[in-house]
């Protein structure tokens, strides 16, 4: 791919990951789904939004470094 091409699929992320820092649907269904078969809690703003676009049946590293304060907020705010 030449640089034309990242430079395309690097514009394309951009729009399929910015929602104005609002969480976006495929991230909400990419952070339940981590939550009910990984147990792994996403943050439902930026982070859930990078499983999202990852590709379907392959294999996929995910380093996840946070985001359990923001599932304990929505926990918080959920429940009042």
């Amino acid at each position: 791919m030449g640089a034309v091409g990242y430079a395309l699929a690097a514009a394309e992320l951009r729009a399929q990951l910015d929602h104005g820092g609002l969480p976006s649907p495929d991230g909400l269904a990419a952070a339940g789904q981590a939550m009910r078969t990984e147990g792994l809690m996403l943050d439902r703003v930026y982070t859930a939004k990078a499983p999202a676009l990852a590709p379907a049946r392959q294999p996929v590293v995910f380093w996840h470094t946070g985001g359990a304060l923001d599932a304990v907020a929505a926990a918080q705010e959920a429940a009042s």
